[in-house]
This record gives structure tokens, C-alpha cells and sequence, in this order.
């Protein structure tokens, strides 16, 4: 009897804990997409930073469920409210004058820094689809000429550096106002919505003064009309021949910041069945100083020439001045964004998934999304191939979006493409994996990307110098960019450290060669303390190897030495032991040579790094101080054994 109840209470105590775990497992929260057909349940929070200005990264674990699997996927994602001092801009690069070019992302990111003073990168995540190259259907082989351009529009810097896309028509991107709780706008710019193509004319201090309308792109111009000459691509090859540009008044961009024709009315060739010249439609973007004025120049490709016969516009004109032309739109809010990107389709609009179709989005990729919240809070989202699942679909994408609590999303490009850096002291770090790489640190080369960056001011910073207990830092405000700042304090160990007026920063009261992360933080006129971006590592200094003594024993017609030093914080670096310009063998711990080695005093050279800012040194540690006695007496005695040994043998 005893033992039926014993197992019926083991069998209650059974069924109790699984009451429990099925309780557990229930309340996990799972959110679905609209139609049901993916859920997602998060399994784990792997990682939480945040960033400059409450911009805030998140890195998660969860499962995809649907009616007949569940699946693993990993995603990263950048939040954070626009302001005056935080934006999310699209950002393409370049390094010469006539084109964009494909770069890794943290490129893309360092690019944007140093052409951008006062601006810091605090994340980055991949753009919108791209061209492969000059051919049919936009890949690498074919018979149309383009150049690297995105599929679609693409704004940046309130530049409209493709107001057209690559086919030949109008193109839907969503443009970043970053302002208020609705910071993203849908744009449909078809053809009839450009408004043509534009010259602006520009003071010495970069501002608008006027604008003239461009009647003809490589066409002769007719009476009071205006004219842009620039070369294009005529093959697949990548020739581009100069063109002629003639007439009364020519005023040539020989060194332009940026120019390209990158779709032109010339091209002829059929694009996916449909033919070219139903669908023919110029494109072009330049801007520089003009650099000369004349009646006949050849232009060749990263230059442009201006054609006038408008007598305003020659008045206007001389060389310096500064020029730009490019296709804009007639809605003037396209006209004013700072930022805009093609996107590949539309996920969530006003709290609502769109429907999910198409290969592409029923199947399973790695991917990449902009979207916001109610709140007017913009995310960055790239859900990765760090799992080797490759990703989710349409339906798995509006899962997560439902779970993140965002109301309109836009798809960027996905597969290899979608990755994310974010900020780790002055460079970036991957936190997504290429899927198609097998590290995180191979970086999918792609056109363009989206960033969050923040007006910031500039610190220079370096660890100078440690004692033991006592790190020395030089810190200096390279520039405020009109940030009110009157003091700079180095935060490190729970505390505040004022940085003097020459810069300088002493830490005292720190533990023994130990490592400290520090960030630096700025006090403005009202004795308020603002974290800024910038932090580093310094150690105070470790204690220097001490010999604190050392043994030795004869083993036939050697001698081995077993040393004790004292090196309580792992500042040697190398260590060997030297004698009559001889090197010891060190096996097992303990140094060995033969006694006939012995005419000098034994050496150990130790190299040592005390992380005190003076890099590697080299001590030597002299066994005995000299030979001593006992020493040279048990020495002399070993070997005229030896010696009797040899003769007796002999």
C-alpha cells in the first residue's frame, strides 16, 4: 500500500509539473501577422546598447510558427525618435566624379562621417536593389548601357541624384522627412509627376538664387533655350565618348563634384519585351564650378557643359560659379526631402499588412525593412542569415512588425544584401551575418544604405600614461559645432574625473593593472552633464616582475634551474634565460643547459608590457648576483667526477 502511494504521488507530482510548463509555454506571447499564417514568439533578447541621443539597438531570438513548421530567425533592429540632432538619412558612395560605386557598409558609414562634420554614425543597415551592371535586365551581361544606379528614385543630401529609375519610367521610394509622429512619406513619381529638368545657380556661401528650366540633354539648343551636354554610355563594354558642345556662350564643369547621364533617350534596346523607346526618357545629374567660358568645348564623362542662348541665365553665369542640374519634381514636398529610397514592397501601412504575394516574399530570404511607430519612432530592421535558416517571408516579416508595435514598413533589398553595422568607439562593428558569407565580418558590398546618425560634437581622446593605481588621459574639444559646452569630464569607475584646461585627466584610486571602460561626458552652462559618443578602454598600470628567488639541481653533466618570479598581473610577455651568450632550454618549467655553459652567470631576460603607456621593456634577472661558493665548490666537484669517471673508463 505504502508503495501505491508512492506512486501515485510520484505520478501527481508528474502531472503537476508538466500543468506548470504547459502554463509557462502558453504564456509566451505570440503575435501573428494579419491573415494568420506566421506567428512569431521570442525566445531571447541577445543583446541591448544604447546609443547617442536614446537611439536604441536590440538584437533578438525567436521562432517563426506556421500551420506546418517553426522556425529559428535572428534579427537586429535601430530605433529611435527624429530631432534636430537625430535623423535617419540615405547615403550612397563615391570617390570620383562621374559615378557611384558599390562599398562595404562601414565604408559607406566612414564616408559619410568625413563629408559630414558634426555628424556621427550610430548604425547602418543596407538600401534598395541595384544594378549589377551595364546589360539587359540590369545584369552584369546584356545589350543596355546603364551605369551603377539603384533600381529606383534615390535622394540624399536634398540631392536628386535619380529622380528616374533605371527603366526608363517613374518609380514609388519612401522619402525620410524625420519630423513629427508620421516621419515617412510614400512617393509615386511617375513620369508625369517630374516637373523636368532643373539649373540651379548657387551664392559662395552654397545657397539657392535662382533656377532656369533645361530644354534639351545632348540636343542643340533653339532660340532663348538652354542645353546640357554630358557623355553616356554607348556599350555594355563601358565606352563612353566625349560629346561636343558648341555654340555662342558655353559655360563647361571641367571638374565636377558629381555628374553622369544615367538614362538617355539613345538607348534603344528592348527591356524585359517591352521596346525602349515607348518607355525613353532622359535622366542626368551634375553639379560643380563652372571652370571655363567659351564656344567650343569636348566633354568628357564626370564633366558637363551648360549650352545658352538665354540671355538671363548668361548674365548669371561666370566662372566659380556654382551649378547644379538635375531632374526634380512638381509636388514640392518630393522636392524638400532630405532623403528618399526605392523600396521593394510595402509591408504594413496605417496599422494594416499588405496582402503578400509573388515569389520573392512567399519564400524564405534574409531581410531588410524601414518602418515607424505610432509615436513617430523610425526602425531600422535587418532579420539575417546568422541562424543558416535563411531568413522568413512576407508573412514572418509582419509577424515581427506586429510584435515591435510598427504601423508602416517598407522592404529594402534582401538576400546577401541585408546586413547592419553599429557604432563601437570610433569604428563599426557587423551584428547581422551576409548570407552569403560565413562570418559576420565579410561584408556584402552593396549602392547604398540607410543611417542613423546624430549631431555630435568633436572630442579627440587617448590614454597618455598609468602608474599603478592612477590612469592619465588627454582629452580635448576639437570642435562644438554650437553645442554649448563649457567643461569635459572622463566617467569611469562610478565616477566623474574634470578634465583640466590643458586637456589632461588624471584618474587616481583605481585597482591594480586592471582595465576600465570610460566614456566622456560634456557639461554645459547650466551644470548639466550630457553623455557623448566617445569612450575608450585604459588600464592602470601593472607592478613590474620581481625574481623572488630560484633553485637548481645537478642532472649528470647538467644543471636545471627552476626560477620563481613574481608576476601577479601577467605583465611578461617573453622570458628566457641566456648564459656565456648561450640559450637555455626551458622544458617543463625549468631551465637546463650543460655545466660546462657555466663560465658566467646565469641571465633571465624577461620582457614585460605594464600597460603604462610606455610599451615593451626588457629586465634581467641575474641568478646568484654572482656565483656563489657553495655553487662553484658543487661544480668543481661534479666535474672532476666526471673526469675520474672518463679516465677509469678509458
Amino acid at each position: 500500500m505504502n508503495i501505491l502511494k508512492k506512486f501515485y504521488l510520484l505520478m501527481i507530482f508528474l502531472l503537476l509539473l508538466m500543468a506548470s510548463s504547459l502554463v509557462k509555454l502558453s504564456a509566451i506571447d505570440t503575435y501573428y501577422d494579419d491573415t494568420e499564417t506566421a506567428g512569431y514568439q521570442q525566445i531571447e533578447n541577445v543583446d541591448t546598447r544604447s546609443f547617442y541621443n536614446g537611439i536604441l539597438y536590440q538584437k533578438n531570438l525567436g521562432n517563426i510558427i506556421t500551420s506546418s513548421a517553426i522556425n529559428q530567425v535572428s534579427y537586429a533592429m535601430l530605433s529611435g525618435n527624429p530631432n534636430d540632432d537625430t535623423k535617419v538619412v540615405s547615403y550612397a558612395y563615391h570617390s570620383t566624379n562621374d559615378a557611384f560605386q558599390r562599398a562595404s557598409l562601414s565604408t559607406i558609414a566612414l564616408d559619410y562621417e568625413a563629408k559630414h562634420p558634426g555628424w556621427k554614425v550610430m548604425g547602418i543597415t543596407n538600401g534598395d536593389q541595384f544594378t549589377l551592371g551595364r546589360g539587359n535586365n540590369l545584369n552584369s551581361e546584356g545589350k543596355d548601357p546603364y551605369i551603377y544606379q539603384p533600381y529606383y528614385p534615390y535622394i540624399a543630401d536634398n540631392e536628386k541624384y535619380f529622380s528616374i529609375r533605371a527603366t526608363g519610367g517613374g518609380g514609388s521610394f519612401v522619402g525620410i522627412k524625420n519630423e513629427g509622429n508620421d516621419p515617412l512619406v510614400q512617393v509615386s513619381a511617375n513620369l508625369d509627376q517630374i516637373s523636368g529638368l532643373k539649373l540651379t545657380i548657387f551664392d559662395e556661401l552654397g545657397n539657392e538664387i535662382t533656377k532656369f528650366d533645361v530644354d534639351n540633354l545632348n540636343t542643340d539648343p533653339g532660340n532663348g533655350e538652354i542645353a546640357i551636354f554630358s557623355p553616356y554610355y554607348t556599350d555594355i563594354i563601358g565606352t563612353i565618348p566625349n560629346v561636343t558642345a558648341s555654340g555662342d556662350n558655353v559655360f563647361f564643369v571641367g571638374n565636377s563634384k558629381l555628374a553622369y547621364v544615367s538614362n538617355s533617350k539613345e538607348y534603344s534596346e528592348i527591356f524585359k519585351g517591352t521596346p525602349k523607346e515607348n518607355q525613353a526618357v532622359d535622366a542626368f545629374y551634375g553639379k560643380g564650378n563652372i571652370s571655363e567660358v567659351g564656344t567650343n568645348f569636348s566633354v568628357s564623362k564626370g564633366q558637363f557643359a551648360i549650352i545658352s542662348n538665354n540671355i538671363e541665365l548668361n548674365n548669371a553665369l561666370s566662372i566659380g560659379t556654382l551649378v547644379r542640374a538635375q531632374y526634380e519634381y512638381i509636388n514640392d514636398e518630393y522636392n524638400n526631402l532630405e532623403s528618399g529610397m526605392g523600396f521593394h514592397t510595402v509591408q504594413r501601412d496605417n496599422g494594416v499588412d499588405r496582402a503578400v504575394s509573388g515569389a520573392y516574399n512567399i519564400n524564405k530570404r534574409p531581410r531588410s525593412l524601414i518602418g515607424r511607430k505610432l509615436d513617430g519612432t523610425i526602425s531600422l530592421i535587418v532579420i539575417d542569415d546568422y541562424l543558416k535558416t535563411y531568413g522568413t517571408t512576407g508573412y514572418g516579416i509582419n509577424a515581427i512588425l506586429k510584435k515591435e508595435g510598427i504601423v508602416e514598413a517598407y522592404q529594402m533589398d534582401g538576400g546577401g544584401s541585408a546586413q547592419m553595422y553599429i557604432r563601437e568607439n570610433d569604428g563599426f562593428i557587423p551584428v547581422t551575418q551576409s548570407a552569403d558569407y560565413s562570418t559576420p565580418t565579410q561584408q556584402r558590398i552593396v549602392l547604398n544604405a540607410l543611417l542613423f546618425v546624430v549631431r555630435t560634437e568633436e572630442i579627440s581622446h587617448k590614454w597618455i600614461s598609468s602608474d599603478l593605481r592612477e590612469i592619465k588621459l588627454k582629452v580635448d574639444l576639437v570642435e562644438s559645432y554650437g553645442k554649448d559646452i563649457q567643461k569635459l569630464y572622463v566617467y569611469i569607475n562610478n565616477n566623474y574625473f574634470l578634465v583640466d584646461e590643458e586637456g589632461y585627466c588624471n584618474i587616481n584610486n583605481l585597482a591594480v593593472g586592471t582595465e576600465f571602460e570610460y566614456d566622456i561626458y560634456s557639461e554645459n552652462s547650466f551644470g548639466e552633464k550630457s553623455k557623448t559618443i566617445y569612450s575608450g578602454v585604459a588600464s592602470s598600470a601593472k607592478p613590474e616582475p620581481e625574481l623572488m628567488g630560484f633553485t637548481y639541481e645537478f642532472i649528470d653533466d647538467k644543471i636545471s634551474f627552476t626560477v620563481n618570479i613574481k608576476d601577479s598581473k601577467d605583465a611578461i610577455i617573453g622570458e628566457k634565460m641566456n648564459v656565456s651568450g648561450k640559450s637555455a632550454t626551458k622544458i617543463n618549467g625549468k631551465y637546463t643547459f650543460p655545466l660546462s655553459y657555466l663560465n658566467s652567470v646565469p641571465i633571465i631576460v624577461c620582457n614585460y608590457n605594464l600597460n603604462d603607456g610606455q610599451g615593451v621593456k626588457q629586465i634581467n634577472f641575474y641568478c646568484f648576483g654572482q656565483i656563489n661558493s657553495l655553487m662553484a665548490a658543487d661544480s668543481i666537484i661534479l666535474q672532476q667526477q666526471i673526469l675520474i669517471n672518463s679516465i677509469y673508463k678509458n
